[in-house]
């Protein structure tokens, strides 16, 4: 089987790009011919609308295939930041089967988040209403949300004409998108993988430091997480980069607070592992929250908060905490995490409860490797 996987990144800057490239490998392991495609082009607003340079390359690579192989699969992981959906006519041109898991809410949403920025608040208006489309709800500027509802309506289009199978990552997601799925589409169920080996649990009772792994943007909560580990004095590790760490470092320019920037997969579990917990003060409904699973994995507590789907993996004061989406709840965990009976109790109980059913990547893999036959069939 020859497969082409589509991700906006060549490298890992998020869960999606992480689960392209791990599942890669996975295929190829599996003795499947693999190849990870990214968009070349200069990265611009005209690319991010039609980028059609970069859909011509595809469609040529596309066709070669075709003719070697007509059970190639196209599985799409990411495509509204770079590549566009030009991707689509390009696919569907060839021929090629075709898979898009939706690891974000870009199918229903413009700014692919359910979210509005400027009042740090979820939202509920239908999408592409006039409702929606007056209302200024993007983290820079509204006209950039009316170039982003252009995008979305050019996406619909090609999506309707192209798309027949999609891959969610959890029973929140699905939910949440099933307004926006054609009764022609076929849902499949495909959670991503932990990347995260068999071992002991950590031993987060002994550590001092708090960690947030991710996009550091407002909508993660990422300045909730500052100052509630502030008003508790404890440390706090980024792991990850994005637009507030200045703003983070302004607002608090003697707080205890790192920066890892984006690393590789065991300095992620190693930051994790030596961290008393896990924060995941989200303000928005994530898709499913990959670090979650991963602390829990370590055998680390994690502290979330009560929207969107990594609420689901955490039993409240079994594995982990679940709060409302404030700092004043958010510092209230912490301190209930100055506990280290507590800690430890959380921390033994989230991992041996992950490990009752690990999301392991050979499993992942499997279950790719049946969906791409239906897909073919």
């Amino acid at each position: 089987m020859r497969i082409l996987l589509i991700s906006d990144h060549a490298t890992v800057s998020g869960g999606a790009s992480a689960v392209a490239l791990a599942s890669a490998e996975g295929l190829r392991a599996k003795g499947h011919q693999v190849l990870v495609w990214t968009p070349q082009e200069p990265q611009s607003a005209t690319t991010n609308l039609w980028n059609r340079a970069d859909a011509k390359r595809l469609g040529k690579w596309l066709q070669a295939s075709m003719d070697l192989d007509r059970d190639t699969i196209v599985h799409v992981h990411s495509w509204t930041q770079h590549a566009s959906s030009s991707i689509f006519p390009a696919i569907r041109a060839s021929g090629a089967r075709l898979l898009v898991t939706l690891h974000d809410y870009f199918l229903g949403c413009p700014n692919g988040v359910f979210f509005n920025h400027q009042t740090g608040t979820i939202c509920r208006k239908a999408p592409l209403s006039l409702d929606c489309m007056t209302t200024h709800c993007d983290k820079r500027t509204y006209p950039q949300k009316l170039f982003r509802i252009g995008r979305q309506i050019i996406q619909q289009r090609q999506i309707r004409q192209t798309v027949q199978h999609v891959a969610v990552v959890s029973a929140y997601s699905h939910a949440r998108l099933q307004p926006f799925l054609s009764d022609t589409m076929r849902v499949h169920h495909v959670p991503n993988p932990v990347l995260v080996d068999a071992c002991p649990p950590a031993t987060p009772e002994k550590q001092q430091q708090v960690v947030m792994v991710g996009a550091i943007t407002k909508g993660k909560g990422v300045h909730l997480a500052s100052d509630a580990a502030d008003a508790v004095k404890r440390r706090l590790v980024f792991v990850g980069d994005g637009p507030e760490c200045e703003a983070i470092v302004r607002a608090r320019p003697v707080a205890n607070v790192g920066f890892t920037g984006w690393v590789d997969r065991d300095k992620v579990l190693d930051t994790i592992r030596h961290s008393r917990a896990l924060l995941f003060p989200t303000l928005w409904e994530e898709t499913e929250g990959l670090s979650v699973l991963e602390a829990q994995a370590c055998g680390v507590p994690v502290i979330v908060t009560e929207q969107g789907a990594a609420r689901h993996s955490i039993v409240d004061g079994v594995t982990g905490l679940v709060i409302q989406p404030t700092a004043k709840a958010l510092t209230a965990a912490l301190r209930r995490l100055d506990d280290d009976s507590l800690v430890e109790r959380l921390g033994r109980a989230a991992h041996a409860r992950y490990w009752q059913a690990p999301r392991t990547l050979s499993h992942h893999i499997a279950q790719l490797e049946r969906v791409y036959q239906e897909v073919l069939a």
